[in-house]
This record gives C-alpha cells, sequence and structure tokens, in this order.
C-alpha cells in the first residue's frame, strides 16, 4: 500500500467530508447526539470551503490515493492563543485506525506549521474522547483546562497546547 501526505485543495473537499462524517459518526456516538452529529455532516462542506476562504491549511493522508486522513489548521486571530496554529481537525477513516495514520499527518502537519513559522499550536478535544486525548498526550501535547463548549451544550472541552 502507497501511503502519501500532501497539503489538500478545495478539489479534495469532498473526499474529505467522507472521512471526517464517517469519523464523527464513530468517535462521537454516546458523547454527542446523533441529530448534532447529522447537522455537523450536512454543513461539513460549507465548513470547508469557509476555512479554504480564510487561509486555513489542510493536509490530507492518502493509501493508494484515496484520502483515509485530514487534518486542518487555522491561525488563532484573538484570545489567549492569538498566533498560534489551532488545530481544528484531525480525522482518520474508522476502517484505517490503529494503523499509525494519525500520528504520521499529525507529525506531518506540525513540521509544516512550524516551516511556516508557527511557534506554537493549540486544539480543543471533546473531554469525553479519551482515545484522542491519550494520542495528543503521547504525542507532547500539554492538558491546559477543561472549559464548556460554546458549541455543544452540557459537554466540556479539553484544551491542549505543543511548542513547535
Amino acid at each position: 500500500m502507497r501511503i502519501d501526505i500532501r497539503a489538500a485543495d478545495s478539489a479534495d473537499i469532498p473526499a474529505v467530508c467522507g472521512v471526517i462524517n464517517d469519523a464523527w459518526r464513530v468517535c462521537y456516538s454516546g458523547i454527542l447526539p446523533d441529530e448534532t452529529i447529522e447537522r455537523y455532516a450536512e454543513r461539513r462542506e460549507e465548513s470547508l470551503e469557509k476555512l479554504f476562504s480564510d487561509g486555513g491549511m489542510m493536509y490530507v493522508l492518502e493509501c493508494d490515493r484515496t484520502v483515509r486522513a485530514v487534518c486542518t489548521a487555522v491561525r488563532c486571530s484573538v484570545g489567549r492563543y492569538r498566533g498560534y496554529a489551532d488545530i481544528v481537525q484531525l480525522y482518520v477513516a474508522p476502517e484505517e485506525r490503529h494503523k499509525g495514520h494519525g500520528r504520521k499527518l499529525l507529525s506531518y502537519t506540525l513540521r509544516s506549521l512550524r516551516e511556516k513559522g508557527y511557534k506554537n499550536a493549540v486544539l480543543y478535544c471533546l473531554e469525553k474522547n479519551a482515545a484522542a486525548r491519550r494520542i495528543y498526550e503521547k504525542f507532547g501535547f500539554e492538558f491546559v483546562k477543561n472549559e464548556e463548549s460554546g458549541a455543544f451544550p452540557d459537554t466540556q472541552i479539553s484544551v491542549y497546547t505543543i511548542e513547535l
């Protein structure tokens, strides 16, 4: 199997939507209501197009030329993390989990952000998503705090940072 990692472009949006939507259905089942998961899926393409139009960055990992993982980032422009890279999304297709694809893609993304001049990155993770939190902590992200989610009622978000 051939694995490639590269910067994505807008032509990748349909494939990326499929990966993210499938990952949400698996990763957030039992954490978020199903109707919330599906509501976000319906708006996924629009949100990814906005990410590109706002200067966001997207990287994909392909297995035999099929997108199997995605990582997106934007520049934080306000608040405590102003100037940090915000890792907005890191998702792996459910059937490709536990193969190291997420680790490879996150490593590539952080290296790319460092090359773009970022010194630090921040990410927000659902506090109940223990598997993702373990991955970030093993990777070297430092837990900062839990806070209430602005998007999901009665949900805690864990904040992590890393020096690049």
